[in-house]
C-alpha cells in the first residue's frame, strides 16, 4: 500500500483524526523511509490485478513499533510508565497484566545486570588498552547510546550497552567538554 492510500483510508475510517491507531506489533513508534531493497523486501496488494505482490524495488516507508515488553525493557524493568486504561473489563483483566508486567519485569532486570556486568568489563577492558570515550552532542538525545571509542587516530562505533555502561554505571566520569564532544574517563 503507498502512503496517499493509507492517509485515505485512516482519513475515511476517522474524519475527525482523534481516534488511536492499532496496528500488530504494539504502539506506533514512528516511520522510518528506506530503499525498498534494504533489509528485506516488503509487501502490498495490488487490488487492480489482484496480486500480493513482495518488492524490493522503488522506496518504502517502515512504520516502527514498540509493545509493553518491548517498553518494560527500554526502561530497565521499570514497569511504572505503563498505564492501564480498561474500560468494560473486569479487575481480573488488569490484574493480568500486572503479573505479565511483573514477571517481564524481573527478567528484564535479571539480564540487564548481567548485560551491564559484562559491558562494563568490556569497556574497563577498552580503558586499559588506552581507548577514550566520546559522546557527540549533534546527536541530540540519542548521543549517551550512539557513543565512540578513540585511540589514537583510530575511531570506533560503540554499542548501547557499551556507552550504557560508560553512562549509566558509575564507574566513568565526564573528563572535559567542548563545543561537540563530551569525553569520559574511568573514575
Amino acid at each position: 500500500m503507498k502512503v496517499k492510500d493509507l492517509i485515505k483510508y485512516l482519513q475515511e475510517a476517522d474524519p475527525t483524526g482523534e481516534c488511536h491507531v492499532r496496528v500488530d506489533g504494539g504502539a506506533i513508534l514512528g516511520c522510518e523511509p528506506k530503499e525498498g531493497y534494504w533489509d528485506g523486501p516488503y509487501q502490498y496488494i495490488d487490488w487492480d490485478r489482484n496480486k500480493y505482490v513482495i518488492s524490493t524495488k522503488g522506496d518504502k516507508v517502515d512504520i516502527r513499533t514498540m509493545d509493553a515488553e518491548d517498553w518494560i525493557w527500554d526502561h530497565d524493568g521499570d514497569t511504572s510508565g505503563i498505564e492501564l486504561q480498561l474500560t468494560y473489563c473486569d479487575d481480573t483483566r488488569e490484574k493480568e497484566y500486572r503479573k505479565h508486567f511483573e514477571e517481564v519485569a524481573e527478567e528484564a532486570k535479571i539480564q540487564i545486570a548481567k548485560m551491564n556486568k559484562e559491558f562494563l568489563k568490556k569497556v574497563n577492558d577498552f580503558a586499559s588498552e588506552g581507548w577514550a570515550f566520546r559522546e557527540d552532542k549533534k546527536n541530540g538525545s540519542w548521543s549517551k547510546s550512539m557513543m565512540e571509542r578513540i585511540k589514537n587516530k583510530k575511531v570506533e562505533k560503540m554499542c548501547v550497552g557499551e556507552c550504557n555502561a560508560i553512562t549509566k554505571s558509575g564507574a566513568f566520569e565526564i573528563q572535559k567538554e567542548d563545543k561537540r564532544y563530551i569525553y569520559w574517563r574511568l573514575k
